[in-house]
């Protein structure tokens, strides 16, 4: 039965044979942090009008909480929230308006995973209990369950297998097709330990190896990159651990993936060595890794590093700084820096805090980002509150450092904000717009009015 606008009702899962492959779409930001490379590239090219603003917005939801948000393949966008009540996974048109809603199939933990989306507007999103693949007419094609804890959303590989890296649970592994289990693993620091590494990261991929940040489930101080193999044509080894870098964790940025490079954060250089923040780069020389460099930053990284579409670049943001960093590839030194206060020009002043996305490739590069006013989270824990608020969304002209545009989401002391990826779809006047989800509301669309 399909899912309809009005009711929300999801219907029994469509006949193995009406299944084919899913491939995430080559158009947006079609799944976490945009590619399987987490590189945080919008494949899209973002507004560009300085009197850009809010066209709608979903006022439904509760809100994604400190979750990615949305998914596009650059006509549509998919949704996941933290809505105790349900309709956890939203699908939204071209003119923001709600084409279906998951009622009751995903519950309130859906927040922790961005969904991810094909060119034909199939969507697979996971909670923690289970992963569904649901048609772009709200039909479900498969509902499986899963094998314990959080999925910190959702990746694919080259042969595509679907691997799902948890807080509180295994490693896992599959099929796009069917949703079958091709094999789930706990990852421990040595045999017959009870503990075992986590992660509050997504992972990133290079064909058919997957490198998770984790940390231990007893000691978040012993962080460790592992390189996990997925072979789905093994069915006695599916999973395999191909090395690990051991650092001092927890980590609060997903690693990202530039070909057998890999780079991330830590809190420290060494497991259990205090407060030190610093970035790694780690290049994969197969059964083992090379650390490349390592280099100290002002404070922790809350969210994904982003790879500069002109060349050699890292951009990264800091906890409670207004400073936003290019690093090298190479060598990661600091090589030209954006102060996010000055741009957004709030009496209160703002910092970074979202994922960073870049639209527009190496031509014209557009940084989408969301910044607040208020003390930001560091690993779960708030710290101690503003009295007043103020959070905004911007576009930044990479080329020139300059601002293209803002859209204000607390005019009135509110309390919503944007910690969330921005996905680019192409609206329905045919323009660009941004979509992204509030962390106590719903979906916003901004555009050219």
């Amino acid at each position: 039965m399909k899912l309809g606008v009005a009711g929300f009702i999801l219907g029994a899962a469509l006949p193995l044979a009406a299944q084919v492959s899913f491939v995430p779409a080559i158009s947006g930001c079609s799944m976490a942090h945009c590619d399987t490379s987490i590189n945080g590239l919008d494949h899209a090219v973002s507004p560009m009008v300085p009197t850009s603003t809010i066209l709608s917005h979903d006022t439904l939801p509760a809100g994604k909480g400190n979750g990615l948000g949305c998914s596009s393949n650059g006509t549509i966008a998919a949704c996941s929230y933290a809505d105790p009540s349900g309709n956890n996974l939203v699908l939204y048109g071209p003119d923001g308006s709600r084409l279906w809603a998951s009622g009751s199939l995903l519950d309130a933990q859906a927040f922790a995973s961005a969904p991810m989306i094909d060119s034909a507007g199939d969507v697979i999103a996971a909670d923690d209990q289970h992963m569904v693949r649901v048609s772009s007419s709200g039909n479900v094609v498969w509902d499986a369950p899963t094998t314990g804890g959080t999925p910190i959303s959702p990746v694919i590989t080259q042969s595509g297998a679907l691997v799902l890296a948890t807080l509180g649970g295994p490693v896992s592994a599959y099929s796009n097709v069917s949703g079958a289990l091709i094999g789930a693993q706990y990852f421990r620091p040595e045999q017959g330990s009870s503990s075992y590494y986590e992660t509050v990261n997504t992972p990133c991929v290079n064909g058919n190896r997957v490198y998770i940040s984790t940390q231990l489930s007893s000691d978040p101080e012993s962080g460790a990159l592992l390189a996990v193999d997925v072979n789905a044509s093994d069915p006695e080894n599916p999973l395999t651990l191909a090395w690990q870098f051991s650092f001092g964790g927890p980590s609060g940025a997903s690693p990202v993936c530039v070909g057998g490079d890999i780079f991330f954060d830590g809190t420290s250089l060494n497991p259990d060595s205090g407060y030190d923040p610093v970035i790694f780069g780690l290049q994969d020389t197969g059964s083992s890794a090379s650390l490349l460099w390592v280099q100290d930053v002002p404070s922790p990284v809350p969210a994904a590093l982003a790879v500069d579409p002109r060349g050699d670049g890292l951009w990264c943001i800091f906890l409670d700084d207004p400073w936003i960093e290019r690093r090298s590839l190479a060598t990661g030194s600091v090589d030209g820096a954006i102060n996010i206060a000055t741009l957004v020009g709030d009496p209160l002043p703002n910092n970074p805090y979202s994922e960073i996305n870049i639209a527009g490739g190496s031509a014209n590069p557009v940084m989408l980002l969301g910044t607040t006013s208020q003390p930001q989270l560091f690993y779960g824990k708030r710290r101690p509150d503003s009295i007043a608020f103020s959070s905004y969304v911007i576009a930044i002209n990479l080329n020139t450092s300059s601002l293209l545009w803002e859209v204000n989401l607390s005019p009135f002391l509110g309390t919503d904000s944007a910690a969330s990826q921005f996905a680019v779809i192409t609206g329905a006047s045919g323009s660009p717009e941004v979509v992204f989800a509030g962390n106590t509301s719903g979906a916003y669309f901004v555009g050219a009015p």
